[in-house]
């Protein structure tokens, strides 16, 4: 699984394995959590390295909880369709 995230800060993208289906609703959910986290990282860093004035960590920390915020809720909508498409097998 891979996520992209925008230049906004916002996931952009999220690529997921047909293979991964198989393996019910909670291992997609940690895939899809851990390939966010990843993102935002990379993102974090990414970011980080171009804002060097003393308050950017801080503003970027608050966005990227913002972020983790908007996250929880699509996963959430994401687990109930994940759980109907895996009920209607």
């Amino acid at each position: 699984m891979t996520v992209t995230i925008g230049t906004d800060g916002l996931v952009d993208a999220v690529a997921i394995n047909p293979r991964a289906l198989r393996k019910g609703a909670q291992a997609i959910e940690e895939l899809t959590r851990e390939a966010v986290r990843e993102a935002q990282r990379d993102w974090f860093g990414r970011l980080a390295a171009q804002d060097p004035a003393p308050a950017s960590k801080e503003r970027l920390r608050a966005r990227l909880e913002e972020i983790q915020a908007e996250y929880s809720l699509r996963m959430e909508e994401i687990n109930r369709l994940m759980a109907g498409l895996l009920s209607t097998r």
